[in-house]
């Protein structure tokens, strides 16, 4: 018949899924007690993280065992930007960009009228320019034990401007060094005159098998 609505089409009954309800009267975890334990298995899986890290900072390397160390620690990228070698290493070793995180690079880019005492303020371009190539090959995002222990929090923080010298990298690197060699010798006067004990500093080489300390060439008996 003309406009008679069609008859609709049984569909077999889809089986009912029950859930599991909880037994009566047991008390259920507020929205509240969810989020804090779900924090809990984060903070967790994250401090198993840094400790992992920390470990293999602390026990993994191994200064004697030549075998795998430089390949644990990474490989440290020699300076090549001429602009950053010729302003920065005017005046004092250039380090090189990976020695530092870029959050810290930041720090000492923004601070040049005073520079660790010093003026060093740059033309604005050429700051630009310099701070560039420090943040795009600084330690970041790196997966290697020096990236970590770098990025790590620093032993003695500084009141004004990080330094590498204070670095978790540094210090591991240097823990054998008697402050007398280094501070009390004119020869090198500081720890962060790399290139004096570092014949290959520039070269981004600090194999401990190539230090030479000026005046005590039996530093390590």
């Amino acid at each position: 018949m003309a406009g008679a609505v069609p008859a609709m089409q049984s569909s077999p009954t889809a089986p009912i899924v029950r859930s599991e309800s909880p037994a009566a009267g047991a008390a259920q975890p507020s929205k509240s007690e969810e989020v804090k334990q779900l924090n809990k298995i984060i903070a967790g899986a994250l401090s198993a993280v840094l400790l992992s890290g920390v470990a293999g900072i602390t026990l993994g390397d191994d200064d004697d065992d030549r075998g795998g160390t430089e390949q644990r620690w990474g490989t440290l990228v020699p300076v090549v930007n001429e602009r950053y070698r010729t302003e920065c290493g005017g005046c004092h070793f250039a380090y090189q960009p990976g020695l530092l995180p870029a959050q810290d690079w930041g720090r000492v880019m923004g601070s040049l009228a005073n520079h660790f005492g010093d003026d060093a303020s740059l033309d604005p371009a050429v700051a630009k320019e310099l701070l560039d190539y420090l943040i795009t090959n600084s330690s970041d995002g790196g997966s290697s034990l020096r990236s970590i222990a770098v990025e790590a929090p620093a032993t003695a923080p500084a009141v004004n401007l990080p330094r590498i010298t204070q670095t978790t990298y540094f210090q591991r690197k240097h823990d054998e060094i008697p402050t007398r060699l280094v501070t009390e010798n004119a020869k090198v006067g500081s720890f962060s005159n790399c290139q004096a004990c570092h014949q290959g500093a520039e070269q981004a080489n600090f194999d401990e098998d190539a230090v030479s300390i000026p005046g005590a060439p039996n530093w390590k008996d």
